[in-house]
């Protein structure tokens, strides 16, 4: 039993372990048991390479920019300020000739110019800008039979409908008699009493005043 027993062990120490790994690193490549031996080595695709960035340099602003840039901005301003303060202005003005002449500018006025009046009775007188066209109506003695049309001049010009246009009468070339002066803005339209009408001052009754 003693000799069974023996050769029962010497057969157990010398059957080979399924356990035991081998030891010996000397095996060449194409015997070695791999998990995955069909599978291919793991690619990493390359990052693409970013180009640097640009490096800009900020440059200097000339002295003078910052003066000349402010200067500009004031005179932008004046200007539309100006052309503001115009515009209210000249829009007041119009509605305050709407008041005082109305629409089609018109003027009136009574005055003693020695046709056909009484002392209780002056000559009343019309003018009306019409459509740029200065027409003077003039009622001898204020009778409307004998009414009497005195043509005036044509205003020229963009919003001219809208000129007022004033009368006043007063004795220009000393005869005693009163003339007609029609007032147009600065300027004044002289118009001789004949002693029964009016008419436009000639050049030479012009020329006769100097």
């Amino acid at each position: 039993m003693v000799v069974n027993s023996n050769l029962n062990d010497q057969r157990e120490s010398t059957a080979p372990s399924p356990r035991r790994r081998a030891t010996n690193w000397n095996v060449p490549l194409d015997e070695l048991e791999l998990d995955h031996p069909s599978a291919e080595p793991l690619r990493i695709p390359p990052r693409p390479l970013r180009p640097a960035p640009a490096v800009t340099r900020a440059t200097p602003a000339s002295p003078l920019a910052h003066p000349f840039a402010i200067a500009v901005g004031v005179a932008i301003a004046v200007l539309l300020l100006y052309l503001l303060t115009s515009t209210v202005v000249g829009w007041l003005g119009t509605k305050a000739d709407d008041l005082q002449y109305g629409r089609p500018r018109t003027f009136q006025l009574d005055a003693y110019v020695g046709h056909d009046e009484t002392v209780s009775n002056p000559s009343h007188f019309i003018v009306i800008n019409l459509d740029h066209q200065v027409d003077i109506i003039e009622l001898p003695g204020g009778d409307v039979s004998k009414a009497r049309a005195i043509s005036g001049p044509y205003l020229f010009g963009n919003g001219e409908n809208l000129t007022p246009v004033r009368l006043e009468v007063r004795d220009v070339n000393g005869d005693n008699k009163p003339d007609l002066l029609v007032e147009i803005k600065s300027e004044q339209v002289v118009y001789i009493n004949s002693g029964t009408d009016f008419h436009l001052m000639t050049a030479a009754e012009r020329a006769a005043l100097k």
